[in-house]
């Protein structure tokens, strides 16, 4: 996901011509619920994304909105995507995340994994930490 011009919002790039995603940042969204049946999808389309930014990638924020339940096989995947990721130096953060869903990976282990700090909830909250970052700002304030 990205910002088009003249367009509010994040939006799917491949979707707009001359839309772009931010340099530094996959904001990623995945329209189904995860599960053992497509948690293998999901992560090599994760890791896609990522390998196909030019600029290096610092965040990879999930846009969970769509996901509206997962499986322990899927909450296991994200478990070892973050950890992947970490060693590559990208945060995993997730933004959207319904309360059920927070719940089901708060048992999964993956919110203490994380970290709270690591959940917004809005997508504009999401792109204002990560372009806050390094300033001396809280994560989650906005750029004055």
């Amino acid at each position: 996901m990205g910002e088009v011009r003249d367009l509010a919002g994040f939006h799917d790039v491949k979707d707009w011509p001359g839309g772009s995603t931010v340099p530094g940042l996959v904001l990623y969204r995945y329209d189904a619920p995860l599960c053992f049946a497509n948690a293998n999808d999901f992560e090599s389309r994760a890791l896609a994304a990522i390998a196909a930014e030019v600029e290096p990638v610092q965040w990879f924020v999930l846009n969970a909105e769509a996901i509206i339940e997962l499986d322990i096989t899927a909450a296991d995947m994200l478990a070892e995507l973050a950890q992947e990721l970490q060693g590559r130096g990208i945060r995993f953060a997730m933004t959207r995340v319904k309360q059920g869903l927070f719940h089901e990976l708060e048992r999964a282990g993956l919110v203490a994994r994380l970290g709270f700090d690591a959940f917004y909830p809005t997508i504009p909250v999401a792109v204002a930490a990560f372009r806050a970052r390094g300033s001396g700002r809280p994560t989650g304030a906005p750029p004055a």
